[in-house]
């Protein structure tokens, strides 16, 4: 047996499987449900978030999962299949796919439910609790919960043999903003363009919990004045404090700035907010690079006061960019 990513060619012999479950499954009671599912199951796979449990050419087991939302979202065994680990098999790789420094949910079936007594058990052998009852199709549901454990965030100086991971890294955090603006300097560099950038720009890769999720750039354009060239973390990996953490560490490695300066997109509101909410950065002006709009944002180590009085006059500035 062997568990591994569904690709559109399993998809037949998956929805054999479906067919063989589909009773005990609410959602799927219409054809119409099947054919949705169907669906749902060929974007899981495009997002290498579909795996299933293989013997003999057979689909013997499936699992579908989110990494956004951190959850298993089905898990079926076919029933002459049972009791052979083919379920722990596929929940173990699904679990190592997901980020276990946060909760992890699955819904499954009420405790007076006979249809669930293996699936509780199983989630129960992984670590996983009962929550609160819900409802999923109109039927009731438990979620379970697998407790996430605090992570850990570190930086290490990049060198030139981090280009092929830094152009990773990159590709991941600015794919939005290139299909967004049609444009984006991080986006779709080469290994040398990587590696001048690594020369002329340092840069710090950001590890969580060992693993490369993130990076910042900073240098020093003249004495005590600082410029961040980059600062991205995956999307995956977002929210947990890791964007705060970098600025942070700027601000404790290089102990002699006075001045740190940065751009973003102007119409990126989550990072405005978390530049001038977490950052306790000011807009300095607002300019054109290229056809983005950028905000430029200035800290300095004496306070905001100083900054402060630059907004208002920003604003017109902005204006004048507007018309």
């Amino acid at each position: 047996m062997e568990v591994c990513f569904g690709n559109p060619a399993d998809i037949d012999r998956w929805m054999h499987l479906v067919d063989e479950v589909r009773e005990n499954f609410p959602g799927l009671e219409t054809e119409k449900d099947r054919d949705m599912h169907r669906l749902t199951v060929l974007k899981f796979m495009e997002k290498r978030q579909a795996l299933c449990a293989k013997s003999d050419d057979r689909i013997q087991g499936v699992l579908l999962f989110s990494r956004k939302r951190n959850r298993i979202c089905c898990l079926a065994v076919s029933p002459e299949s049972r009791r052979h680990g083919i379920a722990s098999g596929l929940l173990e790789t699904a679990l190592g796919e997901l980020d276990r420094c946060r909760d992890i949910t699955v819904s499954t079936f009420r405790e007076d439910d006979e249809k669930g007594t293996a699936a509780r058990a199983l989630y129960r052998k992984f670590g996983f609790v009962g929550a609160e009852l819900t409802e999923e199709f109109g039927y009731p549901n438990q979620v379970f919960v697998l407790r996430g454990t605090p992570g850990k965030i570190e930086f290490r100086k990049a060198g030139l043999s981090d280009a092929e991971l830094l152009i990773e890294i990159y590709n991941s955090a600015f794919s939005d903003d290139y299909i967004r603006y049609g444009t984006c300097p991080a986006y779709g560099k080469t290994k040398e363009m990587m590696e001048r950038s690594i020369v002329n720009y340092p840069k710090f890769l950001i590890l969580y919990n060992g693993r490369p999720v993130g990076s910042v750039s900073c240098r020093e354009t003249e004495s005590g004045m600082y410029e961040i060239g980059c600062l991205c973390v995956i999307p995956e990996y977002q929210g947990k404090g890791i964007g705060t953490a970098a600025m942070e560490f700027i601000k404790g490695h290089y102990q002699n700035w006075k001045r740190i300066t940065l751009v973003t997109p102007a119409d990126k509101t989550e990072n405005v907010r978390f530049y001038t909410e977490k950052g306790g950065f000011g807009i300095q002006s607002f300019e054109m690079d290229g056809c983005v709009k950028v905000a430029r944002f200035i800290l300095e180590r004496t306070g905001r006061q100083a900054v402060d009085t630059r907004i208002s006059a920003s604003k017109e500035q902005e204006e004048r960019l507007a018309d």
